[in-house]
């Protein structure tokens, strides 16, 4: 099954999807020339978010929601064990910030597709074994291996 049936097989069902891969691997132009246009080919209302900072406060009226460039710190005890000298791995100020975007982002409670970049095979591999929800939300969730050789 193509990467993008994946995704749209696992909205269809009412599941989110966290596509999680590399930096510079393509996730954001795969975003915006496959997987929009596929989505709105369904008829999908489709609201898309390039950056956290500039999610509404407010859901607006789509039937899926995409939101690029996703934190998540559900991994950061690995992340950190994995890069010791970079404790913490994640500062204060940033940690303030990515909570303010997942305010606003638990309240799209349609399905969504949340873009995580995590570098890295053990950190790739270790994000899509063990979570099985994002940060705010606990509604089961899809986590899907990004590569830019398989996901046309």
């Amino acid at each position: 099954m193509a990467f993008t049936e994946k995704i749209t097989e696992n909205l269809k069902s009412g599941r989110s999807v966290i596509i999680v891969g590399q930096t510079d691997e393509g996730k954001s132009w795969f975003v915006d020339h496959k997987l929009l246009p596929a989505l709105r080919n369904l008829g999908w209302r489709v609201c898309y978010y390039p950056e956290g900072n500039i999610v509404p406060g407010i859901s607006e009226e789509c039937d899926i929601a995409i939101f690029d460039e996703v934190e998540s710190f559900l991994d950061q005890e690995f992340l950190e064990n994995l890069y010791p000298e970079e404790r913490p791995y994640y500062p204060d100020y940033y940690i303030e910030r990515v909570k303010g975007w997942f305010g606003k982002m638990k309240n799209y409670l349609c399905p969504c597709i949340y873009i995580v970049t995590r570098n890295g095979e053990d950190e790739i591999g270790y994000f899509a074994k063990n979570i099985q929800a994002i940060d705010f939300d606990d509604r089961p969730i899809e986590v899907l291996v990004f590569r830019r050789d398989v996901s046309g």
